[in-house]
């Protein structure tokens, strides 16, 4: 008798038995809390397939439109949400990954998934945002050259994100995300945030970075199984330089913040609505 394989039958009973029977589809917004949510919801259902990985999403894309890519290029954002159809399609029993929501999607899956996400403060979003691509992950922006060009400032590298296309993207993308923009062309962002603010009557669970503890307890009264979630893929962790990163953080002065909070006004306000919603 080989051992091994009748241990890994086993396994597989047990796992089907025991695993709860549901389809959930977690739409992950950068850099609020998701990597911990994600694996915390996939272990009890023994998921780890149907993530939609931004890395390969981003060399892909890069290959297709070469030395016109940033992180911004509609295309990027297009591929993601394709990937997440085509893992709703392939019913997996959990679909995550940065991806703009689709209410067409939502509209013909509804019966089968239910959709999560969580939201953040978006000044602490963005500024941590701005502390992973500037510390961490610098080849998600190697396009945006003054955030890494050694002859200006600290300060200036972090103003030219501000005044950019970057400090937009940063400001805006829970608005993106839940709203379905995948950032092509001039957009009314006030046309986004009703989308978005729409959107959020399609989600189970709407929980929020700061309160993970609640989301948990959410999800057991909902789900019927307890998840623990524990604080993974802080942008604290892996920084080479700590020096450098206190010298960022000491960027972020209460006239940064205002400026910062001005460009948020729409992730502000589908925040607001949202905590309303999802008490």
């Amino acid at each position: 008798m080989n051992i091994k394989n009748t241990v890994h039958r086993c396994f597989r009973k047990l796992t089907q038995i025991t695993k709860p029977n549901i389809r959930l589809c977690f739409l992950h917004i950068p850099k609020s809390g998701g990597t911990s949510l994600d694996f915390a919801i996939r272990k009890p259902l023994f998921s780890f397939e149907g993530q939609v990985f931004t890395p390969a999403m981003i060399e892909e894309t890069k290959k297709m439109v070469g030395d016109n890519f940033s992180i911004t290029h509609p295309l990027l954002w297009s591929n993601h949400q394709l990937i997440y159809l085509q893992y709703l399609a392939l019913d997996f029993p959990i679909v995550s990954g940065h991806f703009p929501f689709s209410k067409e999607a939502y509209d013909r899956d509804e019966s089968r998934y239910h959709y999560l996400t969580i939201l953040r403060d978006p000044v602490e979003r963005w500024i941590s945002n701005y502390r992973y691509i500037k510390l961490k992950n610098k080849h998600y922006a190697q396009e945006y050259y003054p955030i890494h060009d050694e002859s200006l400032t600290l300060q200036q590298q972090l103003d030219s994100c501000i005044n950019g296309d970057l400090g937009f993207f940063f400001a805006n993308i829970q608005c993106a995300f839940i709203g379905g923009y995948n950032f092509s062309g001039n957009v009314d962002m006030s046309e986004v945030v009703k989308k978005a603010k729409e959107n959020l009557k399609a989600f189970k669970i709407v929980g929020f970075q700061n309160k993970l503890n609640e989301f948990a307890l959410k999800f057991e009264d909902e789900f019927g199984y307890k998840i623990s979630i524990d604080r993974l893929n802080r942008t604290s962790e892996g920084i080479e330089s700590a020096l450098e990163d206190q010298q960022v953080k000491e960027l972020f002065s209460e006239n940064i913040r205002k400026k910062i909070r001005s460009l948020c006004v729409y992730d502000y306000e589908l925040y607001e609505t949202a905590q309303e919603l999802f008490r």
